[in-house]
Parts: structure tokens; C-alpha cells; sequence
């Protein structure tokens, strides 16, 4: 997943397509998979990658967790990649107003 993240990047609902500057694999243990920089121009942002589970749809709770590990750690965006995400997440990832970590939802296509 992280391979194709690096390649393709995220394309959001509204077909803009953001791009990892670098995107490398976290293993501390923790919901945050990836960690990386993406940006427009001068600008860069610290990213971290929550995936959701390969069978059932990403929840509320591995959201509100999400957020709170990013926002401890300081990242910018947070990125919730899922197969399916169940209607709660997605509101809370579409409404969540955080002032520390700007949230965003990617919908993960099976091949």
C-alpha cells in the first residue's frame, strides 16, 4: 500500500491529486503506518497514513485515535486510506474541524 501511495499519491473527491514528496514506512507500533512530506511549491507538510482493516470498514474509533497520536507527534495532514469506511468516520473525517491536523479521507480501489 505504501509502495502505491508513494507512486499514485492520494486523489481526493474532487480529482485533485496530492503527491508524496517521500512517504516511508513507520513500524512503531502505533495505527500510524507511514509517515511523509507533500506540498504545492514551497510549501510542506508532514503527513502520516492510517490504513483501514483489508476486511470491514475504517471506524470512528481508529479515527478519534488517529487524530490523537498525529496531533501528539505534530504532524500537519493525516491521511485515513480505507477499502470502506463506515458513516460515522467518514462524517467525523469530513466535519472534525482540528487545529492542529488537517484530515482527509482516500478511498482505496480493489484490483
Amino acid at each position: 500500500m505504501i509502495r502505491l501511495l508513494r507512486g499514485d499519491g492520494v486523489r481526493f473527491p474532487d480529482n485533485k491529486v496530492m503527491k508524496f514528496r517521500t512517504l516511508e514506512t513507520l513500524a512503531d507500533g502505533s495505527m500510524l503506518r507511514a509517515r511523509g512530506f507533500w506540498g504545492e511549491g514551497d510549501e510542506e507538510r508532514l503527513v502520516a497514513v492510517v490504513f483501514g482493516p483489508q476486511y470491514g470498514p475504517l471506524t470512528t474509533r481508529i479515527v478519534e485515535e488517529g487524530i490523537r497520536i498525529a496531533a501528539r507527534r505534530g504532524f500537519d495532514d493525516l491521511v485515513f486510506a480505507a477499502f470502506s469506511f463506515d458513516a460515522r468516520a467518514q462524517v467525523t473525517i469530513q466535519e472534525v474541524q482540528d487545529p492542529t491536523v488537517k484530515l482527509h479521507m482516500a478511498q482505496i480501489a480493489r484490483t
